[in-house]
């Protein structure tokens, strides 16, 4: 694992140049964007969901999880 993806905390997923997003979902149901993502330097998959703020205007929470599938 990359040093970047060792610190993989509550970042914002579009600012990590390192991450490819690969998958998008937007929840019509709530104010939530999940994604999975790859880093560019150690593929390592990432799962993560971005909540946003009531107004859905602005993200208030990131939440990352390590895809512990078989590649």
């Amino acid at each position: 694992m990359c040093p970047t993806c060792a610190a993989m905390t509550t970042q914002d997923a579009l600012a990590i140049k390192t991450l490819e997003i690969l998958e998008m979902n937007h929840d019509a149901c709530a104010p939530v964007v999940r994604y999975v993502c790859r880093c560019r330097i150690c593929e390592t998959r990432w799962f993560a969901i971005e909540v946003f703020d009531e107004a859905e205007k602005r993200p208030s929470e990131w939440s990352w999880a390590q895809d512990s599938s078989p590649s």
